[in-house]
């Protein structure tokens, strides 16, 4: 995590939000599901899985259309942002988490930017990727990362809560706003997915956050690739005798690639 400023605000021009923001969840592309007895997935399902549930972490503001998502601790200074070909807006961004005996941990997160067609297929673009070194992921626009400055954050009183929150958000005077939140697989890099309906439209992006499978989080339409090549693998190697916790290690060669 960075130091930043030892004092003054947690973020100078932007004021504490609610996160998650609370609302409707109805534009979430998500069913999260328990697993069913002896199904292969991609991912063995943790044990301590009890069930999930669908927040709305934030709107996320988009004034010129424009995406940006880094690690973090890196308040979108390393990223590149990504035109999403919409109008500017605000579009709802979701976490989906993972409840268990102890703890609720994040495994998706969700940006929809067209609640009203569904997606039918999905793909891992680069364009929606990160990278992380402290545990976080950042999502906001290039406007307001702009007037962002790591050396000048309180990065103590700008993440405090995360450890009872799933995020935390800021907005600044012209409604522009940053989201900070948690994953499950803390450091490590973040392939985004995208999701496209049956015109070929982008929809929404998908990021797996946590170790869970990507078919528990009942996203409608066909798996991103990698997700297909782990699942068949592992039919294909069960089926010779392979054991389970085998065939994750053999298969997941094909993660995110």
């Amino acid at each position: 995590m960075p130091s930043g400023s030892a004092t003054g605000p947690a973020a100078p021009g932007f004021h504490r939000v609610a996160c998650p923001a609370g609302g409707s969840t109805r534009a979430v592309f998500a069913a999260p599901r328990l697993p069913r007895p002896g199904e292969i997935a991609d991912f063995e399902p943790g044990r301590d899985l009890r069930g999930w549930k669908v927040v709305r972490g934030a709107d996320v503001s988009l004034p010129s259309g424009r995406l940006l998502v880094t690690g973090g601790e890196y308040l979108g200074a390393d990223g590149r942002p990504a035109d999403l070909g919409v109008e500017p807006g605000r579009y709802p961004w979701f976490l989906i988490l993972a409840e268990r005996p102890r703890f609720a941990e994040p495994i998706f997160a969700q940006l929809v930017v067209d609640p009203k067609s569904r997606p039918v297929r999905w793909a891992d673009d680069r364009r929606f990727g990160w990278v992380t070194d402290g545990g976080v992921g950042f999502i906001g626009s290039p406007e307001s990362a702009a007037t962002l400055s790591i050396l000048h954050t309180n990065w103590d009183r700008l993440t405090s809560g995360l450890e009872k929150s799933p995020c935390v958000a800021y907005a600044n005077a012209k409604g522009r706003n940053f989201v900070v939140y948690r994953n499950g697989f803390g450091d490590g890099g973040f392939p985004g997915t995208a999701g496209y309906d049956a015109r070929g439209r982008l929809v929404a992006v998908t990021w797996l956050l946590g170790p869970e499978p990507w078919v528990l989080g009942g996203l409608p339409g066909t798996p991103p690739v990698w997700v297909r090549k782990i699942i068949a693998c592992r039919h294909r190697l069960i089926a010779q005798g392979v054991g389970r916790a085998a065939s994750m290690r053999r298969c997941g060669k094909y993660a995110n690639g």
